[in-house]
């Protein structure tokens, strides 16, 4: 695994800098969960339908499940509690996001910049979300999962695990099958997504903008190149940072706490 195997190049800002004085428009990478929203969209659906349902769901019997299983297992507890699929999307909608996040992203939209929600929640709870916050319309919802970012795209993609209805229901299903990375889970890679969603480009025509917050964002992180630029949340429980310790890599000042900064 390439991000394993080097140090992650340090970021500074002068990325940023470059950015703005030369008015070059980047790829703007989102995490969604606790990044784009303030909150973790799996657990907000199950706290709001059937807080009974969340120890069942996440607690030491579902252990040995990968998160994605256990996922797909709640929405099937849900269904046996009497809980509909429009229930279910109206809870994804109503999760809470920082204003100032939903401003950049319309901001990043409106300017013309390449986007990609490359996430860990699931594509139905993303869908709704983004309609909650009236952003849809920056996205191509009806691309295939595996779509490769199209240099031509003039819309964004979004890049998680798959979400679908089935039988009254919502599955839940992994975006792949990740046997490869050791930093990344089974479900998803999101270094090795990022590769692929870049590899139709011959060469980087332009930066990469990556705003994320967990461990599972690190393999990504790693993937990226002088002139690109991290924002990592900043805080002792987030993730991303604390790998980006352990390898003695913090890239520089661009760390944010809250939407607003």
């Amino acid at each position: 695994q390439r991000g394993s195997r080097r140090q992650l190049v340090q970021l500074h800002s002068s990325g940023l800098d470059k950015m703005e004085s030369e008015r070059v428009r980047p790829l703007v990478v989102f995490d969604y969960d606790w990044s784009l929203i303030n909150e973790n969209s799996d657990t907000w659906v199950v706290q709001r339908l059937a807080p009974e349902c969340y120890d069942e769901a996440f607690g030491r019997g579902g252990s040995a499940l990968g998160w994605t299983e256990r996922m797909d297992r709640a929405m099937g507890l849900l269904q046996d509690g009497g809980k509909t699929v429009a229930e279910v999307r109206c809870a994804a909608a109503s999760v809470p996001f920082y204003p100032e996040m939903k401003e950049a992203l319309a901001y990043a939209g409106d300017m013309g910049c390449r986007l990609i929600i490359l996430s860990d929640a699931n594509r139905i709870f993303i869908e709704e979300g983004l309609k909650a916050m009236g952003l849809d319309h920056l996205f191509d919802l009806d691309v295939a999962q595996e779509k490769r970012l199209d240099s031509e795209a003039r819309q964004g993609v979004i890049l998680t695990n798959e979400g679908f209805e089935e039988s009254g229901r919502l599955r839940i299903a992994p975006f792949h099958h990740n046997k490869d990375c050791p930093l990344c889970p089974t479900n998803l890679c999101k270094g090795r997504v990022l590769s692929d969603a870049l590899a139709t480009r011959p060469e980087r025509s332009s930066p990469i903008l990556y705003i994320g917050d967990g461990g599972g964002d690190f393999c990504a992180a790693a993937r990226l190149e002088e002139g690109d630029v991290l924002l990592y949340r900043e805080g002792r429980k987030w993730g991303l940072q604390r790998r980006l310790e352990r390898q003695g890599c913090l890239p520089g000042p661009e760390n944010w706490q809250k939407a607003l900064e």
